[in-house]
């Protein structure tokens, strides 16, 4: 029997696997405009949505009372990737970019990992959309954008746009603690809608994203905007996490394997305080 709910989204379209994992569990949704977490959160607490679909990484550490991150989806699409057109590539510069390149970018922690494979990159702010951004590049105004993999179209719809893209090892460029995972949240006490979404949860990135937001909650507040963090799980269930901050001078780096995810958010934050 079909169920269906009310979706709140800052998205129009559901991400294809998304999409997918509803449709295997039969559940039909209803995809409504959402504004602010706290317009997203008002509409949980009185009944006029059913649940919300963020970006983990966006919903903020400490939520409204009465509020609860319910399920997880899989991670996919975590990296950050450098977009540059295809006539831009040229062989004297790093990653096939120009000498002392002009980067549109957001973010202090994308600017100070940025600043650390190319100390002699210019910096644009971005700001709004994809297609705001990508207008930049084409207009010569930037050499390349960096730009989150999880905000980028899906793969036929960026093969049609023609751009070169260079995915970061999220290893090696650490994404924000929780980016490639998409959060549900609901009403603590709507047990109905929160037993259907725990059909699409997924506790091994649970486990792995509870490492990554507890150490940013670990971590003083003057270095939560620079901090970058991913765990990974081996096949083995070892537990690996590579981690950043901004220093006063260079880029402060950890890297810590652990055979348990228990206490690991503590000894990452550690690296750093």
């Amino acid at each position: 029997m079909n169920q269906d709910i009310r979706i709140l989204s800052r998205h129009t379209v559901l991400p294809a696997s998304i999409a997918e994992a509803l449709q295997n569990e039969a559940i039909l949704c209803t995809l409504e405009p959402a504004a602010s977490i706290g317009e997203i959160c008002d509409a949980l607490l009185r009944g006029t949505a059913d649940t919300a679909l963020l970006p983990l990484h966006q919903v903020s550490l400490t939520l409204p009372e009465g509020v609860v991150i319910t399920a997880l989806t899989e991670r996919e699409r975590p990296a950050e990737c450098l977009l540059s057109l295809p006539d831009s590539v040229v062989a004297s510069g790093m990653f096939g970019l120009p000498q002392n390149p002009v980067i549109g970018l957001s973010g202090l922690r994308r600017s100070v990992q940025m600043k650390d494979l190319l100390p002699d990159y210019q910096e644009v702010e971005l700001e709004g959309s994809f297609e705001e951004a990508l207008h930049e590049l084409r207009s010569g105004a930037v050499h390349a954008l960096l730009w989150p993999e999880m905000d980028l179209p899906e793969t036929g719809a960026l093969q049609e746009t023609g751009l070169n893209v260079l995915r970061f090892n999220p290893r090696e460029f650490q994404p924000a603690p929780g980016q490639g995972v998409w959060a549900w949240l609901a009403c603590r006490d709507d047990v109905a809608i929160r037993r259907l979404l725990k059909k699409l949860h997924h506790p091994a990135v649970a486990a792995a994203t509870n490492v990554e937001r507890g150490a940013l909650r670990l971590l003083p507040e003057t270095d939560r905007a620079s901090a970058g963090i991913y765990t990974d799980c081996d096949a083995q269930g070892n537990y690996h996490v590579w981690a950043s901050v901004a220093g006063t001078s260079a880029l402060k780096r950890a890297r810590l394997s652990s055979s348990t995810h228990f206490q690991l958010a503590e000894k990452v934050a550690a690296q750093f305080i």
